[in-house]
């Protein structure tokens, strides 16, 4: 009968509208959220560019030589980064820690410090941070040891041939590269984005199936009663 038709097919058309909106809106808002992180983390990938904006506070810890390079620089980029760390003290932090708790609560902070603590903490929980930019301003660090030590020679012996034996090259890859957030999802960083997966929407695809089911049980059921009143 026509009318069974045109009510299942009505039925059937609203579950499937239903069904587009929302993997449309679901799409539609992964995208967008993909789009806006993947934009935030590339913005920044050199001093320059860190210099150049301000919409995102950073700052350093107080009273350091990280500090009173960035102050007495003669470079355009660090004076700039200077000048910002110096009219907003507020930005600026009393030790490391303080810095990188501040980056780990504080997804609008960026903390900038030694390279070798950065990465360190990196690779500690709650895996939620990241190194992002080239690295500038190289230093070097030595151990001072008085001239006349009669155990320099062996000891700067000693030191290279740990170096070409390898034993300094895999203690960095123990404490660094295997680290804790190895194997684990990175949460809260601005080079992931927690995108809506399959599993995500089996609820739309119940709501999609249910619809068909009781388009087709509407039409079997008039069907039925119009063919018993006949």
């Amino acid at each position: 009968p026509e009318g069974a038709s045109t009510i299942s097919v009505r039925i059937a058309v609203g579950g499937w509208f239903l069904f587009s909106l929302i993997v449309i809106s679901t799409y539609t808002a992964n995208l967008a959220a993909f789009l806006t992180v993947q934009s935030f983390s590339d913005s920044l990938t050199s001093a320059d560019e860190l210099a150049r904006q301000t919409e995102i506070p950073y700052g350093t810890v107080k009273d350091s030589s990280v500090e009173e390079f960035f102050l007495q620089s003669s470079v355009d980029t660090y004076k700039r980064i200077g000048k910002f760390i110096s009219e907003n003290p507020e930005m600026m932090v009393n030790t490391a820690e303080e810095g990188l708790e501040s980056v780990f609560y504080n997804e609008s902070y960026i903390f900038v410090w030694t390279s070798p603590t950065l990465e360190y903490h990196e690779s500690l929980e709650p895996c939620n941070a990241t190194m992002v930019g080239r690295l500038f301003h190289y230093e070097n660090y030595a151990i001072a040891m008085p001239r006349d030590m009669p155990y320099l020679g062996q000891f700067t012996s000693e030191v290279l041939r740990l170096r070409e034996s390898g034993w300094i090259a895999e203690t960095k890859r123990r404490w660094f590269v295997m680290s804790q957030c190895v194997g684990k999802e990175i949460v809260g960083t601005l080079s992931e984005v927690e995108q809506v997966g399959i599993e995500n929407l089996a609820g739309v695809f119940i709501v999609l199936a249910g619809c068909i089911g009781v388009a087709f049980g509407v039409a079997l059921l008039i069907r039925c009663i119009v063919s018993k009143y006949r």
